[in-house]
């Protein structure tokens, strides 16, 4: 097991939450009590990605000394609120999660050593060993979208990762850092905005298998319009990271869309 040094934070541990009151106070006593009882050094870092609820209130009340609260002015979005959440991290590993632990924070264990092992990114995939998709306890839907997703990553964007959307990643903090000081999407597939640029800049990606449970709640709602906002942001992320050209170009056409 990896300890902590006395120099520096090991851990940071970043979340974003909107409208979360339900689950923020048990997720964070469950991060809480794991990262004292393997005695690390660490930090809590928690983004309100403009919450109308209790969200805000509930995190303020929690007692941890190294719990750090970021509050977004309005919702701005998954993608935005861990790379604020993330960005305010100082801790030398930095771990995002789902709000709702739907992997277990016991987990970040095999992605420490994952990095341990000479990694720079380590990402928790839902797939086994003996090819057990965990996902597949998600509604249809979902399962579907999944895949035409995953298919249009690997034809455009990336390949070689099996589960690019997996809400339970580490990264050493110089490569978290530079990565998501340079990305610029706000929604939920930030994430292989994240993996495109690591794999331009050369960092070195595991994936390790982790448990996983479909906590439910979910407000995500696969629409026609919110597919199409998915895949366009999907497509225009080679284009975004190409230079001015191809940002200008990305420009143009959303304004040309409305």
């Amino acid at each position: 097991m990896i300890r902590s040094s006395d120099e520096e934070l090991f851990l940071s541990v970043a979340i974003t939450a909107y409208n979360e009151e339900a689950r923020i106070g048990p997720s964070l006593a469950k991060i809480a009590a794991f990262l004292d009882s393997n005695g690390y050094l660490a930090e809590i870092v928690v983004n309100d990605d403009g919450s109308e609820d209790r969200t805000q209130e509930i995190v303020r009340s929690f007692e941890w000394p190294r719990l750090k609260l970021i509050c977004s002015p309005k919702n701005q979005g998954k993608g935005a609120g861990i790379r604020n959440s993330v960005l305010a991290s100082r801790g030398q590993y930095i771990l995002f999660t789902d709000a709702d632990l739907s992997t277990n924070i016991e987990e970040v264990e095999k992605l420490l050593k994952g990095i341990k092992d000479g990694c720079d990114i380590a990402i928790g995939c839902r797939i086994q060993p003996d090819g057990y998709d965990m996902r597949e306890s998600q509604p249809f839907y979902r399962r579907l979208f999944g895949k035409v997703f995953h298919t249009l990553t690997w034809l455009f964007v990336i390949r070689g990762i099996a589960d690019t959307q997996s809400g339970f990643k580490c990264f050493r903090k110089e490569a978290a850092h530079d990565l998501f000081s340079s990305t610029t999407l706000a929604s939920i597939i930030f994430d292989v905005e994240v993996l495109y640029l690591a794999r331009k800049r050369g960092y070195r990606i595991v994936e390790v298998p982790v448990a996983w449970t479909n906590a439910g709640g979910s407000r995500m709602r696969v629409t026609a319009g919110h597919a199409l906002r998915v895949i366009w942001d999907l497509l225009s992320i080679p284009l975004i990271h190409r230079g001015g050209r191809g940002r200008s170009a990305i420009r143009d056409l959303e304004s040309k869309m409305g």
